[in-house]
């Protein structure tokens, strides 16, 4: 496989997303690279779109051409840029289980307890009587 980077389409590319041809090729040789091909517009060519992590432990998206000449196969890259950074991201912050609405009816103490309990935390008073009910539903196994 040989890559093929046009030196005026790289210094455009890195001047306007941060990110050299020769960089976002690395992440070729990455066997966990993820490659899509571009079916959006009628290319006259195969255009791809690969993921993959670089040497310097950026995560680069590229747009390249693939294409045949001669036997060999042949890379042109078309652009590249750095993919968002997800190593600071919440990990399933939209993620929320099925949830059932039921009626509990509670006297004022009991709910006055949790919502001065979860007040200090900042957290809901809601979440905190599920948690409670949760616990005690796992520590107690008698009918």
């Amino acid at each position: 496989m040989h890559f093929e980077l046009d030196p005026n389409k790289n210094e455009s590319n890195r001047q306007k997303r941060e990110v050299c041809f020769a960089e976002a090729c690395q992440g070729f040789e990455n066997p966990l690279h993820s490659a899509l091909l571009d079916e959006r517009f009628s290319y006259f060519k195969e255009r791809w779109v690969t993921i993959g992590r670089t040497s310097r432990a950026r995560l680069a998206v590229a747009g390249q051409l693939y294409l045949h000449a001669e036997g060999e196969e042949i890379i042109r890259m078309i652009s590249a840029r750095e993919a968002y950074d997800l190593s600071r991201g919440i990990r399933g912050r939209f993620y929320h289980q099925n949830k059932k609405t039921t009626t509990i009816r509670q006297e004022d103490d009991i709910i006055l307890y949790f919502k001065k309990k979860t007040s200090e935390k900042k957290i809901g008073y809601q979440t905190r009587v599920k948690a409670a009910l949760r616990d005690f539903a796992k520590n107690n196994t008698t009918d």
